[in-house]
């Protein structure tokens, strides 16, 4: 019988020796700072990887999804309240009552989101009130700039936000920047168009203030931030003024969706735009058209870029000469392919493909139309030619980005080229070229956005400002924060990041499912994770991912804990 019972007992120690090593094998417990994370060892032949990602600080409870618009008599009819009520009714989960001040004395203590509306002038008291509110806990979205019945602006008050009269009642649009959990699922560079009313500049003068959008690029629209243990989203115009187009319609949909998340604080999750977390982006690109032989100086200055061609300028070269050099098409001559038969334009794409490609021994990615003039017919001939992207149209100071257009990559020059600042304003001093580029290029890499820097061979190509391009250069690679890259490169990013799958389950241990679609490894990507929590100052946490495998489902399992 004794000799049963140990057998017995030494079965059930194996199998839990057993078991601890398996569960060891599969979950690395990680306890640093937010700011740090270390991921499992790279797995070949899994299709399934853990990690446990543990943040030292407590997990704050979300808010319920209950709001309070609140307003006065002489305002409860205004038009402002049924565009908002249109909003709002796409998101049944979100209840919300229309009340007065004398409501907002009696609230019940459990938190929600406060709504304020710019016409309604508020008593100081309540004024009072609702930033005691706002700093234990609950969320406010603040539109354009409502104040006091004293003429105190609750905006500035409570967010931390000056804001100032704009006076412009035309047409405007307000960019959005990426990569902040108000844009979440939004892409960057899309806008809302509002008109025919006085906004407002929204100036952040505290640290605690986040930007989400733009007007033009250089004045602030829309801004979010924390209030003690509340968060508050400010919007610098009125529901009123925004256009009736549809693009704007859906947008301010996901917009607010996303605004009444981050007020209750849901965790947001979403890929940072460049590889490593790299913080803009930047490829060079020269036409080599006139003076073509200035591309031999230019190369030697730049070391990687993409240079278009016309074949009727090409020449062949040893390898050695083109190391690090992207070559792509601009055409056979420099004529426009819009308004060309589509036999015709197949035969210059098509021959230029194939001259260059013969030459080179090797495939030609890239295509530039000539004038940036092209038509539905041309991008059909690319796609079916197996182009990968095409550099288009001027998208000039957008915080962009490429975009998928008829199944190959767009990438819009974003900046002013060489011949719209020399032929077409008639800037020839260079230290006045160079002025306005890296005035160019610091705005962009402001807002995290593509620099598409593109010259001519026979303009800042020329050997008299040459000098220009290098310092642009130098100025550029020596920057950390710089993903610099050839066209190809921005594309090919492009491509395998739009198949990367990421979703997010709520449980008591939050699961974050990251999935490479693709049937080849996934390098330097950057998950951005905005948590349930206004402990992180940054309001987000930066996981890198050193490598995904082939069709590897990776989770991160999140847990919050105490200090």
């Amino acid at each position: 019988m004794k000799k049963i019972n140990l057998w017995f007992l030494f079965l059930i120690l194996f199998i839990f020796l057993l078991f601890l090593l398996t569960a060891f094998g599969l979950t690395k417990l990680v306890i640093k700072r937010p700011e740090f994370y270390s991921m499992v060892k790279e797995e070949k032949d899994t299709l399934l990887t853990y990690d446990t990602l543990k943040l030292s600080f407590f997990k704050e409870e979300y808010l319920p999804l209950k709001g309070y618009i609140i307003t006065n008599q002489s305002f409860i009819f205004d038009n402002e309240i049924k565009i908002l009520e249109e909003i709002l009714k796409e998101f049944p989960e979100f209840d919300y009552r229309i009340i007065d001040e004398k409501m907002f004395e009696r609230l019940p203590e459990e938190k929600g989101i406060i709504i304020l509306l710019e016409k309604t002038k508020y008593g100081s008291q309540i004024g009072e009130k609702i930033k005691e509110k706002v700093y234990s806990g609950w969320g406010i979205l603040i539109i354009k700039n409502p104040q006091t019945k004293e003429g105190v602006s609750l905006l500035s008050h409570i967010g931390g936000v000056i804001p100032i009269e704009n006076n412009k009642i035309e047409y405007q649009e307000i960019f959005l920047k990426g990569e902040t959990p108000l844009t979440f699922n939004m892409k960057v560079g899309d806008f809302l168009g509002i008109l025919g009313e006085k906004s407002y500049f929204l100036s952040p003068v505290e640290r605690r203030v986040n930007v989400c959008g733009y007007y033009k690029f250089d004045k602030e629209a829309i801004v979010y931030g924390f209030y003690n243990k509340g968060r508050y989203v400010a919007l610098g115009f009125s529901l009123n003024s925004l256009t009736g187009d549809s693009f704007t319609q859906k947008n301010i949909r996901i917009l607010f969706k996303n605004i009444i998340n981050w007020l209750t604080k849901k965790p947001a999750i979403q890929i940072s735009y460049w590889p490593n977390n790299k913080e803009y982006a930047f490829t060079f690109i020269c036409d080599v058209e006139h003076q073509s032989e200035n591309w031999y100086k230019i190369k030697e200055i730049v070391k990687e870029g993409t240079f278009f061609f016309l074949t009727s300028e090409f020449k062949s070269f040893d390898k050695k000469e083109i190391e690090n050099i992207e070559i792509a098409l601009h055409g056979q001559e420099h004529e426009p392919l819009k308004g060309k038969d589509y036999e015709k334009q197949k035969k210059i794409i098509l021959e230029g493909k194939n001259y260059l490609e013969k030459k080179l021994k090797e495939k030609i990615f890239g295509f530039h139309p000539p004038l940036l003039m092209y038509d539905t017919l041309t991008l059909e001939i690319l796609k079916k030619s197996d182009f990968l992207y095409l550099l288009t149209e001027y998208r000039l100071g957008l915080p962009f980005l490429p975009y998928h257009l008829s199944s190959i990559i767009s990438i819009p020059q974003t900046i002013p080229d060489d011949y719209d600042l020399m032929v077409r304003n008639g800037i020839k001093n260079p230290d006045t070229l160079l002025f306005y580029f890296i005035k160019y290029i610091e705005n962009l890499k402001r807002i995290k956005g593509l620099i598409v820097f593109s010259i001519h061979t026979h303009l800042l190509g020329n050997k008299d400002y040459q000098s220009v391009v290098k310092e642009i250069i130098d100025l550029i690679k020596n920057d950390e924060n710089c993903y610099f890259a050839k066209a190809k490169d921005i594309a090919e990013w492009w491509v395998r990041k739009s198949k990367i799958k990421i979703e997010f389950k709520e449980n008591s241990m939050g699961e974050i499912i990251i999935t490479n679609l693709r049937d080849e490894d996934i390098e330097g990507i950057t998950i951005k994770y905005y948590p349930a929590t206004n402990e992180v100052i940054r309001g987000e946490i930066i996981i890198p991912i050193k490598k995904l495998i082939n069709r590897e489902k990776r989770k991160i399992f999140v847990v919050y804990q105490n200090n």
